[in-house]
């Protein structure tokens, strides 16, 4: 299967700081025992050596003619790794716009795994104050209008997915309380 992945070419590196920095780093972890894959390019001799190195020498290193140092990029995977980030960021926004519309810890427990402590931090850092009590209670028809609407959306989409499209349909509303109307047993 090593045919069927992209080949990378590699790229001069003429930063003095970047290849100092490598060389450091390489030196680190030759010094911590790590089994790198880059220490692999090195004879131990060399390795030594660049060790013992005073730094203003390994400075000197930096500054050939040619570069000591080639980099490759793996943009697939750069690309998969920016995706990740990007599907991170949109996480969290959605959990900031769910505690910013009044969601109950129960609720974000079961959409986020969000803990107790979490919790109140993030209502903390929205700037949400503690109010003691349950939420407002919908009247019998806008519960049953609620609930409609939830039905409407079905079981196809991911749970917290309906709760944003709940949300945005029922604005006027906390989505504690149209959490209420959802599981409130009374009716």
């Amino acid at each position: 299967m090593m045919g069927d992945l992209p080949q990378l070419k590699a790229f001069p590196i003429t930063a003095h700081a970047v290849t100092l920095n490598v060389l450091t780093y390489l030196i680190d972890e030759a010094d911590r025992g790590t089994d790198s894959a880059l220490l692999a390019y090195l004879q131990p001799e060399e390795l030594d050596t660049l060790r013992n190195l005073p730094l203003r020498d390994i400075l000197r290193l930096t500054d050939q003619n040619r570069p000591l140092l080639h980099i490759s990029i793996d943009s697939a995977q750069l690309r998969l790794c920016l995706a990740r980030v990007r599907l991170r960021e949109d996480m969290e926004a959605d959990r900031m716009w769910f505690i910013r519309r009044g969601t109950p810890h129960v609720l974000m427990e079961e959409l986020y795994g969000t803990p107790i402590r979490e919790f109140r931090e993030l209502r903390r850092i929205a700037g949400m104050s503690t109010r003691p009590g349950r939420p407002r209670v919908l009247k019998p028809e806008q519960v049953q209008h609620v609930r409609k609407f939830w039905r409407q959306l079905g079981n196809r989409m991911p749970l917290p997915s309906r709760y944003r499209h709940l949300g945005e349909a029922f604005t006027e509303d906390s989505i504690a309380s149209l959490y209420a109307a959802l599981h409130d047993a009374r009716d």
